[in-house]
This record gives structure tokens, sequence and C-alpha cells, in this order.
């Protein structure tokens, strides 16, 4: 009789660490430390811009950025490097640690053209750009672009001015090499973005940071970790349930 409780509560235990396996991920505040700009994956020049409500002028380091991401509430957690890009242009960067919201790109003011950015923050962000510094400019200007236009009609130009919500966005004292980049990566986002069957939505997240300090970049989306321990802890299960119809009953009741 025993030795069935212990079985029983054997099985019982490991289905129930099995049930907190699969169960949903809550989401959860993340953290990012600015690190420094991707070396030779930069440029800089003069930015302008508005949505509507806020505007911008400044010079601007245009490029691929480098951060600690702490994923989790804990902001004493174990950081991993990301190399993103700026989809923010009304806050300002901070060396100082700063929580966001993982999201998802087509939520919050990112929404008109957010399948063309993940296409290109899925297709040439996620990795480092060292040295790479005309893709680095050109595709930050390009997100940026995507950030504040409003209609995905007026992406023709790099720079553009919305007369009808009164959006805008401009780079001037930048080289025309990285201008040339952006358009041609408009260019493509605008006719791959929906081309095929997959949906780079599923692939690229959003780290919001509403308020400030710090800006709101762009992030893979996080490998299922729960999915994988599923995998491991199902199996487990079925051995102890089989070792269990195995060994019969070698005690009676």
């Amino acid at each position: 009789m025993f030795l069935k409780m212990v079985k029983r509560k054997m099985v019982a235990g490991l289905l129930a660490l099995a049930g907190l396996v699969v169960s949903p991920v809550m989401a959860k505040a993340d953290y990012l430390t600015f690190q420094n700009m991707v070396p030779g994956a930069y440029t800089s020049g003069w930015i302008e811009a508005g949505d509507g409500s806020n505007t911008l002028g400044e010079n601007a380091y245009i490029g691929q950025m480098q951060f600690s991401h702490i994923v989790g509430n804990d902001p004493n957690g174990q950081g991993k490097t990301l190399d993103t890009f700026c989809v923010n242009l009304f806050n300002n960067e901070t060396n100082q640690q700063y929580s966001v919201t993982p999201s998802q790109i087509d939520s919050h003011y990112l929404k008109p053209n957010a399948n063309e950015m993940a296409y290109l923050y899925a297709t040439y962000g996620q990795q480092s750009l060292s040295n790479n510094d005309v893709l680095a400019g050109g595709l930050q200007l390009a997100i940026w672009n995507l950030t504040v236009n409003p209609d995905p009609s007026v992406y023709k130009s790099v720079s553009f001015f919305d007369s009808n919500t009164g959006a805008y966005f401009s780079a001037t004292d930048v080289d025309q090499k990285y201008l040339n980049e952006a358009q041609s990566l408009l260019d493509e986002a605008f006719t791959n973005a929906f081309s095929g069957t997959t949906s780079f939505l599923d692939q690229v997240q959003l780290l919001y940071s509403p308020m400030g300090p710090g800006q709101s970049v762009l992030a893979p989306v996080p490998e299922p970790a729960s999915m994988a321990m599923a995998l491991i802890g199902i199996p487990c299960v079925g051995g102890i349930a089989r070792f269990v119809r195995r060994r019969g009953k070698p005690v009676s009741e």
C-alpha cells in the first residue's frame, strides 16, 4: 500500500509539474541599458520629425545600437546583448537602466507600417552590422520613416510631409549613400513584407518605453522556452507511468 501511494504521488507530482511547464508564460517587464553604438555601424546628421503631436529637431547618431537586455522582472538579472534600432524619435537615450514592456509590434503607434518594419528588422537588423555603416544607417533612417509615417502611400521618399496629419520626417547633413540605402530598403519592405507565407510580425517584438527615460526599440521574439521544457517533461512523465505499469502490484492492498 505504501509503495502504491508513493508511486501515485510521484506520477501526480510530475503531471502537476508538466502542467506548470506547458501553462502560458505571463508577460513581464524587461530592462534595457544602453551600451554604445555598434562600432562601424552608424553615422550622424540632423534629424527633423513630427507625428502631429510631438516634434524633434536635433543632431543624432543614425545606426545600430547595442543594449544589455534583461528578460523578466528582476532588474539585477543576467543581461544579454541586444543589437537593435530606435523606434521612438521623441525620447532621448540614457545610460541608466530603464524598464520596457514587451509588446506586439503592431500595437501602439507602429501599427500603420508594422509589417514593413518587422520585415526590415527580421531580415537585416538582428545581427551585428559592425563595419557596415551604410546598411545600418540606411536601416535606421527607414525605420524612423516608418515610425512617424501615418500613411504607407507617402513612404515614396525617405523624407516626407503628410499635410493631412502634419507628420513629417527629414534627414539633412547626411551623406547621400545613407539616404539611397534607406530608399532601397523602404522599396524592398513595401514589396516583400506581405509576400509568401512568412509572418514577420511573429518574429519581432516592440520593447515599449512609453514615458522615458530611454527609447522604445525592436527585438527578436524570444524562443518559447516553455515548449522546450514541455518536450522534456512530458516524456519523463510517460517514462514514470510505464515504470509503474511494468512493476505491477508488488504489494497487495
